[in-house]
């Protein structure tokens, strides 16, 4: 029969397998700590960490790639939409920008035709103008010349050849002419269209778009008669913008060289 130890625990009553433990307690009934229930609780390591075996280290390597691989896979399959779609907005951009840039580009065309067509207008009237100035100083009449000089004598009769010779350098056609009259000024107003089309693009109906521009150009007089300042001479001077000196006209003495050149006279240029 057992006796009881100094902690009241009965000797000898412990089973096989049980001992006291240094905490106080009894293999088999734990004492204040866990220390020596590793019976009780064999899943416990006993030792500085449980090392897994090689073929556990293995199997948690190849899980792992795996999951890489499966993720990787997955981002793939989530941007590859993205990307195609993206690829699409920005392939249809450059389309439209081509389209326009087309268009663009056939009316610029169309207005370097019309402003050609209706410069070359106008400068046919201002060759007329200074011819006949030259025939009225010939003929001595000079109320007729101040006629010529105000540029109101033209008839304009080669103006719309010389409009479509211009017109068809440029690759466009004539569709609409007539006269213009601007802040006083005579000149001519002038429509082409170009022979050929905007082109092919993404927007329906381009191909056979052709462009269309009108302008206008003005003939304006840039030199005033000045009376001769002496009663017993005949000579006329001309006082023309941005000549410094003026021109000297004696119509006794004239030759059709004498007079500067049509520019000086008449300017051409278009109307704003």
């Amino acid at each position: 029969m057992g006796h009881l130890d100094p902690d009241g625990v009965r000797a000898g009553t412990a089973g096989p397998g049980e001992r006291g433990g240094p905490g106080g307690g009894v293999r088999g009934v734990c004492g204040f700590d866990d220390s020596d229930c590793r019976d009780l609780h064999p899943h416990r390591s006993t030792g500085p960490g449980r090392q897994d075996l090689p073929g556990d280290r293995q199997r948690g390597q190849r899980r792992h790639r795996w999951l890489i691989r499966s993720r990787v896979r997955s981002d793939r399959g989530q941007t590859l939409p993205i990307y195609i779609w993206l690829t699409g907005i920005l392939l249809f951009v450059a389309l439209a920008f081509f389209a326009f840039a087309q268009a663009a580009s056939a009316r610029n065309g169309a207005q370097s035709a019309a402003d050609a067509a209706a410069l070359a207008a106008a400068q046919d009237s201002r060759d007329e103008l200074f011819e006949g100035l030259g025939k009225a100083i010939e003929a001595g009449d000079g109320d007729e010349w101040l006629d010529w000089l105000g540029g109101d004598l033209f008839t304009g009769e080669g103006a719309k050849a010389a409009a479509d010779a211009l017109a068809a350098e440029n690759d466009s056609k004539v569709t609409g002419f007539g006269g213009a009259e601007v802040n006083g000024y005579p000149g001519y107003q002038v429509e082409v269209t170009t022979n050929y089309t905007v082109g092919d693009s993404i927007i329906p109906g381009t191909e056979t778009k052709h462009a269309r521009a009108e302008a206008t150009a003005v003939i304006k007089p840039r030199c005033d008669a000045e009376p001769p300042t002496d009663p017993d001479e005949d000579v006329v001077e001309f006082v023309c913008d941005g000549e410094e000196a003026p021109i000297e006209i004696d119509p006794d003495d004239f030759d059709l060289d004498d007079l500067p050149d049509a520019s000086v006279l008449f300017s051409v240029h278009l109307a704003k």
